[in-house]
């Protein structure tokens, strides 16, 4: 089986891509592309995915979908999760991703994630400003692992209205239903502008 043919655009050196997959259950599987911007500029980055089963039936992927803008060193996540009646394989998985430059600045070292609480079914992330500007679009990506593999991912707006934005020293909280988890892995993006 092809787990994953990549291809970029403006060169390879501009990111490290890592494809993993995980079960959610015998009918279904999360499929998981993470990008680290390996340039020395803030990059925004677009994937779009090919999944094809072992029924020879194409499934519908990550089409258009944009992260940014992502600092040097930063990872984002694109994934999605696949359903089928009967349990299946995946015949092949063809990741494409597209980077660009951008005129947005990451907001990402003044924005702080934590996980401040965790149990067995739920763990909460906190989002705070650091900085002493304020922070437009956070956003959030909780990677949950089972059994050392990636199980599922939750990617949301830590702040739910974005459109005031997070404010220098302010913290927003969001709790996460996982049952089952054993371990967060957690990412971000975030801007200083609209």
């Amino acid at each position: 089986m092809q787990l994953a043919k990549i291809k970029w655009i403006l060169g390879k050196d501009t990111s490290k891509v890592e494809a993993t997959r995980g079960r959610l259950s015998p009918n279904s599987v999360c499929l998981l592309l993470k990008v680290t911007n390996t340039s020395d500029k803030t990059m925004n980055f677009r994937a779009s995915m090919e999944v094809a089963d072992s029924h020879g039936k194409d499934l519908s992927g990550i089409y258009g979908v944009n992260e940014g803008p992502v600092a040097p060193n930063q990872t984002v996540v694109f994934w999605s999760v696949f359903y089928d009646p009967k349990p299946y394989y995946y015949d092949h998985l063809n990741y494409h991703v597209y980077a660009s430059g951008t005129d947005q600045k990451s907001a990402n070292d003044d924005l702080k994630l934590e996980l401040i609480k965790k149990d067995s079914e739920n763990f909460d992330i906190k989002a705070t400003n650091i900085g002493s500007k304020k922070i437009y679009y956070p956003k959030a990506y909780a990677i949950i692992h089972k059994d050392g593999k990636v199980t599922n991912v939750i990617d949301t707006l830590v702040e739910p209205d974005d459109a005031d934005g997070l404010q220098p020293g302010e913290s927003v909280t969001k709790t996460i239903y996982a049952p089952g988890y054993d371990d967060v892995e957690l990412s971000s993006t975030s801007s200083y502008s609209k």
